[in-house]
C-alpha cells in the first residue's frame, strides 16, 4: 500500500533535476524503499522508517553495496539442513492436518473445506470453532501456556510462530510450516557466520528475510495485502485460496532470492539505514548537515499502513506477539498521526516546522483523491491543503502533478484508486531563514 514503484518515472527525474550526482538524499519515511533504490546508483542514501520490516528491506536494498558471488548457491547449501530439521519436527505434529489440507486442495469442495478452515485453531483461539475433533496435544501447541514459553525464548526450537498464528488464515498449513522453517534456518546460518563482520551478517540476514517477505507476498491468501485474509465462505474465495496455497513458499523464496541477485543495483556510496521515529532523525544535527535533499512520502489516508504489513513486521521481529481480532493484528502495531483526521494537519505542520529549520531542499510526495471524479477525500486533508501549509514555511514552493490509479486491493468500483499524485518542492530558503 502506498508504494511509489509505478511512479518512479515521474519522481526520480524531478529529484535528479534538483540534485547533482553524488549528493546525499534522506528518504525520511522510506516504506519499501522503492524511491531510494532507484536513486542509489547516483546518490548517497540515508533511509529511515519506524517499521522494522522496512528497515530490513533497506538493509538489503540500500545498505549493501554489492551481492556476494554465488549467494543463491550458498543459500541453498547452508539453509537446507537447518530448514529440514525444523520442518520435520513440525510435520511430526501437524501430519494429520497436512494430509487433510492436501486432500481438500486436491479436490476442493466449499462445505467440507469451510468446516476444516473454521475449525482449525490459532493462538488466542486454540479450540477453533470445535466442529472437528482435534488431538489434545496438538491443541496445546496453540495454548497461552505454550506460547508464553516462546515469548520468553523466541529462538527456541522448533520455530512455530506462523504455524500457530497464521496457518489456515493468511497462508495454508504447509506454507506456514515452510515459513517457520525458513526463518529458523536463516537465524541459524547467521548465528554461525563467524567469518562475517557485523554489517555483513546484517546485510545477509536482511537479503534472506527480504526474499522471504517477497515470497510470502506472492502466496498470501488475501486481496493483495495483509490487512485481512480471504475467508473460505464462497466458491470464489475457495478458488482463490486453493490457487494461493498451491505455491511452495520455499520454492518462491529461492526464486525471489535469485531475482534479487540478478537484478541488484550496486553502489559506491556508504549508505545509512535507520529504524526510528522521523522526529528523532530530524534532530540528528550532525547527520542533517550531510543531507542535500529530503524526500518525504507520508501516509495519505485514514488507513494505518501497519495494518497492511503487520504479518511482515511479525516475520522480522519473530517475537510471538500478543494479537487480536480475526486479522491477528499485533497489539503493539504502530499507528501514525498522519492517518488520523484529528491530527493530520498538526502533524504536517510539525513536520514542516522541523524541516524548515535545516538547509536541505525538500520534496514531498502526496496523494489526493480525485475530486473531478467525485471521489471524496478520506479525512478532509488533500494535496492543496498541504501546499498551503508548505507556503507558510517556504518562500519557494513548486508543484507538479500526475493522475494515477493506485492499488485497488480487490475493490471493483471503477473509480476506486484514481488519485492525483502531487510532487511538492520546498526549496531551501525558508521563512525562518529570512527572519
Amino acid at each position: 500500500m502506498g508504494s511509489k514503484r509505478k511512479l518512479l518515472d515521474f519522481i526520480v527525474p524531478e529529484i535528479r533535476r534538483l540534485m547533482p550526482r553524488g549528493g546525499t538524499i534522506l528518504d525520511l519515511l522510506a516504506g519499501t524503499n522503492s524511491v531510494s533504490y532507484a536513486l542509489k546508483k547516483d546518490y548517497r542514501i540515508i533511509t529511515n522508517d519506524i517499521q522494522e520490516y522496512s528497515w530490513v528491506i533497506a538493509n538489503a536494498l540500500i545498505l549493501s553495496k554489492s551481492i556476494p558471488t554465488g549467494l543463491l548457491d550458498e543459500a541453498e547449501r547452508e539453509l537446507e539442513s537447518h530448514y529440514t530439521r525444523n520442518y520435520e519436527q513440525l510435520v511430526s505434529w501437524f501430519k494429520r492436518y497436512l494430509e487433510i489440507e492436501a486432500s481438500h486442495l486436491a479436490n476442493p469442495e466449499l462445505r467440507p473445506y469451510k468446516q476444516f478452515y473454521d475449525s482449525f485453531p490459532y493462538y488466542n483461539n486454540p479450540n477453533g470453532n470445535s466442529k472437528l475433533p482435534m488431538d489434545v496435544e496438538f491443541i496445546r501447541l496453540f495454548s497461552q501456556d505454550n506460547i508464553k514459553i516462546y515469548k520468553k525464548q523466541p529462538d527456541r526450537f522448533p520455530h512455530l510462530l506462523f504455524s500457530t498464528y497464521f496457518a489456515n488464515g493468511y497462508f495454508g498449513i504447509r506454507q506456514s510450516l515452510e515459513i517457520d522453517s525458513l526463518r529458523y534456518a536463516i537465524d541459524k546460518v547467521i548465528e554461525e557466520a563467524n567469518s562475517l563482520t557485523p554489517q555483513e551478517r546484517l546485510v545477509k540476514k536482511s537479503i534472506y528475510l527480504t526474499s522471504l517477505m517477497s515470497a510470502m507476498s506472492k502466496a498470501v491468501s488475501s486481496p493483495g495485502h495483509f490487512a485481512q485474509f480471504h475467508k473460505i465462505d464462497t466458491e470464489h474465495t475457495l478458488r482463490f485460496a486453493v490457487k494461493a496455497r498451491a505455491f511452495s513458499i520455499t520454492e518462491l523464496f529461492y526464486q525471489r532470492l535469485g531475482e534479487f541477485v540478478d537484478s541488484f543495483q550496486p553502489t559506491r556510496f556508504d549508505n545509512i539505514c535507520l529504524n526510528e521515529d522521523y522526529t528523532h532523525t530530524l534532530e540528528r544535527e550532525d547527520l542533517m548537515r550531510e543531507v542535500d535533499l529530503v524526500y518525504v512520502d507520508p501516509p495519505y489516508s485514514n488507513a494505518h499502513y501497519s495494518r497492511f504489513y503487520h504479518v511482515l513486521e511479525t516475520l522480522v521481529k519473530y517475537d510471538y506477539p500478543d494479537s487480536t481480532y480475526i486479522g491477528r493484528y499485533r497489539n503493539d502495531r504502530y499507528q501514525s498521526g498522519f492517518c488520523r483526521k484529528s491530527e493530520v494537519r498538526s502533524k504536517f505542520r510539525e513536520l514542516l516546522m522541523r524541516l524548515s529549520r535545516s538547509e536541505p531542499n525538500v520534496v514531498i510526495s502526496y496523494v489526493s483523491n480525485d475530486k473531478a471524479r467525485n471521489v471524496s477525500n478520506l479525512f478532509g486533508f488533500d494535496g492543496e491543503d498541504l501546499i498551503d501549509l508548505c507556503r507558510d514555511y517556504y518562500l519557494d514552493v513548486e508543484v507538479k502533478c500526475r493522475d494515477h490509479r493506485h492499488q485497488a486491493f480487490g475493490n471493483k468500483n471503477a473509480q476506486y484508486g484514481r488519485k492525483t499524485e502531487h510532487l511538492i518542492f520546498c526549496l531551501s530558503r525558508t521563512k525562518n531563514q529570512q527572519k
